[in-house]
C-alpha cells in the first residue's frame, strides 16, 4: 500500500511569504537557529518551538525551499531558484510570473516521493495534480471528495475513473461521504489550500473548489496533461507510447526553463572542491528532454526507466561550472554557462567516466561531446576551441 504524506502545517499566506523572504535575503544555506530568530521577529515568538520549522513544509513541498539533507530535518535549508523567482513575483506583484512558477512546479516536482515538504511520503500519487485533474473532470471538488479519491486509489486500489464515478453517484443521490480514518487527514489538505490562497484555484459557494478560470484559459493543455500518478496502470497503451507521452509532457515543462537559462544570473555554492555556480536542475532536465533521453556519446547506451517511464540520463556541463569559467564567460557574453547549450545528455556510466576516468579516456570523451555540442555553443555565442575546453578541466 502506498504511503501518502502531505504537509499538515501552515497554509497561512503571510507566514509563507515570511519564510521565502527570509531565505531569499539569506542567500545560501542557513541553519535552523538563524531562521527561527528571524521568523519569530516577524510572526511572533509565542508559538511552540517546532512550529517555526514546520512552516517550511508547504514551500518545500512545491520546490521553493530545500534541505541540505532530506533525511535530516535539522539540516540547513535554502531557497531554490524557483523559490527566488516565486518570491520576486510575490514581491513585485507580478501575477503572470507567479502563476508560471506554480504551473512549472506542478509539472516538475515529484510530490509523492523524495519531496522535501513530505520526506516520509512514498507513493506514486501526485496529490496536487490529482486534485486539479479531478476538479476539472468533475466541474468542482470539495476537500472531502478529494480525500475520498485518495482513499479509493491509495487504500482500496480503486482506479481514478471509478472513484470519480462514485463521487458522481453520491452527488446525484445526495449521499454523504464517510471516510475511513486513514483518509480523513486528507480532507484538510494544506498545499491545496495554498493553491487557493495563491489564486491558482478558487473557492466558490458551498466549499467547492474550481480551477481559477484565468488559469484554465492560460494553461488549459498543460493542466490537462498533468500527471496524477507515476504508475501507468490505468493507461491502456504499450510501453513505447507511454514513454513518448512522458517525453511530450516533459517538453511542455521544459520550455520556460530553456528561455530562462539563457540569461539566468550567477549564484555560487560552496562544494567539497571549492566554489562553483549554483546549478538549476530543471535546466539539466530540459537538456535531457531536448536530447529525447538518448546518451549523446553513444545512443545505444541503455539505462533503466524512471517512475515517469523515461530512460534515466544525466546532464553534463561541457564547460565546467567553476567560478573562473563562469565569471569569464558571463563577463564576456552576459551568459550563464548553466544553460541548455552547455549541457549534454549522457548515460550515468559515461558521466562517471568523463569525471573519474583516466586522462586518455576523459580527453576522448570530451572531444566527442564537443563535436556533438560545438554548433549549439556557437549558435549561443559561446566560442571555444577544443584545446581551450580541455584546459578548463582538472586532470
Amino acid at each position: 500500500m502506498s504511503k501518502i504524506v502531505m504537509p499538515k502545517h501552515s497554509a497561512n499566506l503571510e507566514e509563507t511569504i515570511a519564510v521565502l523572504k527570509h531565505y531569499y535575503e539569506a542567500g545560501g544555506w542557513q541553519g535552523n537557529a538563524a531562521y527561527k530568530e528571524t521568523i519569530k521577529s516577524i510572526i511572533g515568538a509565542d508559538q511552540y518551538s517546532s512550529s517555526y520549522t514546520k512552516k517550511l513544509q508547504v514551500t518545500s513541498y512545491f520546490g521553493f525551499t530545500e534541505w541540505e539533507d532530506i533525511k535530516n530535518s535539522r539540516s540547513p535549508r535554502r531557497i531554490t531558484d524557483s523559490g527566488r523567482r516565486f518570491y520576486e513575483a510575490i514581491r513585485d506583484n507580478s501575477l503572470d510570473a507567479l502563476y508560471d512558477e506554480i504551473m512549472l512546479a506542478l509539472e516538475t516536482v515529484n510530490f509523492g516521493r523524495n519531496n522535501f515538504g513530505s520526506p516520509e511520503s512514498d507513493s506514486d500519487i501526485q496529490p496536487p495534480n490529482l486534485f486539479i485533474r479531478a476538479a476539472l473532470d468533475l466541474g468542482h471538488l470539495t476537500y472531502k471528495e478529494f480525500a475520498f479519491i485518495i482513499e479509493c486509489m491509495a487504500y482500496k486500489g480503486i482506479p481514478y475513473a471509478r472513484a470519480l464515478s462514485e463521487i458522481r453517484q453520491r452527488r446525484l443521490s445526495k449521499t454523504a461521504i464517510v471516510l475511513i480514518p486513514e483518509a480523513g487527514k486528507f480532507a484538510d489538505p494544506k498545499p491545496i489550500m495554498m493553491l487557493v490562497r495563491w489564486g491558482f484555484l478558487k473557492e466558490i459557494e458551498g466549499g467547492k473548489i474550481v480551477v481559477n478560470p484565468v488559469m484554465l484559459e492560460r494553461f488549459k493543455e498543460r493542466l490537462l496533461s498533468l500527471q496524477i500518478a507515476n504508475d501507468f496502470s490505468e493507461i491502456e497503451t504499450d510501453d513505447d507510447t507511454r514513454e513518448q507521452n512522458s517525453i511530450q509532457r516533459a517538453s511542455q515543462a521544459s520550455s520556460m526553463e530553456i528561455e530562462r537559462a539563457r540569461t539566468k544570473a550567477l549564484n555560487f555554492t560552496q562544494g567539497s572542491k571549492g566554489k562553483s555556480i549554483a546549478k538549476d536542475s530543471r535546466i539539466s532536465k530540459a537538456a535531457l528532454v531536448d536530447a529525447r533521453y538518448e546518451c549523446q556519446i553513444d545512443a545505444s547506451h541503455k539505462t533503466f526507466l524512471t517512475p515517469r517511464r523515461v530512460p534515466y540520463m544525466e546532464g553534463h556541463h561541457l564547460i565546467p561550472c567553476t567560478v573562473k569559467n563562469s565569471q569569464e564567460i558571463m563577463a564576456k557574453l552576459g551568459k550563464n554557462i548553466d544553460c541548455l547549450e552547455n549541457i549534454i545528455c549522457v548515460c550515468p556510466n559515461c558521466h562517471r567516466a568523463v569525471h573519474f576516468g583516466d586522462a586518455k579516456t576523459k580527453a576522448q570523451m570530451i572531444a566527442l561531446m564537443f563535436s556533438r555540442q560545438e554548433a549549439k555553443l556557437c549558435a549561443a555565442g559561446i566560442h571555444i576551441t577544443l584545446e581551450e575546453l580541455l584546459s578548463r578541466y582538472s586532470w
